[in-house]
C-alpha cells in the first residue's frame, strides 16, 4: 500500500477536488499475482445522495470467453434514488467473445438494474442483477456497489465464472450515443473493422450465472 498526497483525486487526476487515499499492489508470486487498485476515503454514505447522472466502466475477468478471459465496458447512465432504478447506455469490447462469437466491439448497449440498499452495511448496495444486453438477450450479473461519496462509487460482480471491477462517477457528460441496429429494434449494432467481412458472424450467445451475494 502506497499512501498518496491528500490533495489528489485518484479516480480523476484532473479534478482539483482531492481526498487522497492509497495505491494498492499485490506482490505475491504464483498463478494469481500483480493485482492493483486504489483505496479512497469514504466520506458520504447517505443513501439519497446516490442519485443523478453517472459515468461507469469496468474490466471483467471470466472463465467462459471463447478466445480469452476478458471483456470491458464503458458508459453513461442515471440512478433515481426514490426508485433505486439504474439505466444506462455504453460500449462493450468483446474481443475475446464472452457475449457472442463475433470478435466485436458493440455500441449502444443497454445497462439496467435496481440498486437495493443494504440495510446492514452502510454505504453498500446490491444490484441483482445488473443486466447487460449486448445481443438482444440480457446477460445478468450479480453486482454489489460501494459508495465512497456521492460522486465516487465502485462496483463489482460476484458470479461463479466472472468477476468485474470498476468505478462509477458523477458526470455532466452527454456524449454516449444510442445506435440503431440494422437487424432488429432490440439487437445492438455491431461495429465493423476495416477490411473485415460481415459474413458468417453469429450472435446471441448470452452467459448466465448466479451466486449468493456476500
Amino acid at each position: 500500500m502506497y499512501l498518496t498526497d491528500p490533495n489528489l483525486n485518484l479516480l480523476d487526476p484532473n479534478n482539483t477536488t482531492g481526498g487522497g487515499g492509497a495505491l494498492l499492489l499485490d506482490l505475491d508470486t504464483g498463478t494469481y499475482f500483480g493485482g492493483q487498485g486504489v483505496a479512497i476515503p469514504q466520506t458520504d454514505t447517505t443513501v439519497g445522495n446516490f442519485n443523478g447522472t453517472y459515468v461507469f466502466g469496468a474490466q471483467d475477468y471470466n472463465a467462459t470467453g471463447l478466445k480469452g478471459p476478458e471483456f470491458n465496458f464503458l458508459g453513461q447512465g442515471s440512478l433515481t434514488a426514490s426508485t433505486e432504478g439504474f439505466a444506462g447506455t455504453g460500449v462493450v469490447d468483446d474481443t475475446f467473445e464472452y457475449f457472442a462469437a463475433s470478435n466485436s466491439g458493440y455500441t449502444g448497449v443497454p445497462f439496467t438494474g435496481t440498486a437495493a440498499v443494504d440495510a446492514t452495511n452502510v454505504g453498500r448496495f446490491t444490484m441483482v442483477p445488473l443486466d447487460i444486453n449486448v445481443t438482444g438477450t440480457a446477460s445478468p450479473f450479480t453486482t454489489v456497489i460501494y459508495q465512497a461519496n456521492r460522486g465516487q462509487l465502485f462496483w463489482l460482480n460476484e458470479d461463479a465464472n466472472t468477476l468485474f471491477l470498476g468505478p462509477i462517477e458523477t458526470s455532466s457528460f452527454t456524449g454516449v450515443p444510442s445506435v440503431r441496429s440494422r437487424f432488429s429494434k432490440t439487437q445492438v449494432k455491431r461495429k465493423q473493422y476495416p477490411g473485415e467481412s460481415t459474413a458468417g458472424h453469429k450472435s446471441g450467445r448470452g452467459h448466465q450465472s448466479s451466486s449468493t451475494v456476500q
